[in-house]
């Protein structure tokens, strides 16, 4: 999940402005890597509810700011 998230991290702050807009924050407030490893939870538990509940992904609603 670790190396997945580096990935979708690296690639989704130039392709998706929502991951960029959730991301960020924590990237300036606590470093990279501590990033990864906030995305790749956040991963889990998307994929966790996913299996369980059968809910379709949706990206907005995933990463809507955080007030």
């Amino acid at each position: 999940m670790i190396h997945g998230a580096r990935a979708a991290i690296t690639r989704g702050m130039k392709n998706s402005p929502e991951l960029a807009q959730w991301v960020q924050p924590i990237i300036d407030r606590q470093g990279f890597n501590k990033a990864v490893v906030a995305r790749a939870n956040k991963m889990t538990r998307i994929s966790w509810v996913i299996v369980t509940t059968g809910e379709a992904f949706d990206m907005k609603q995933a990463f809507k700011p955080v007030a």
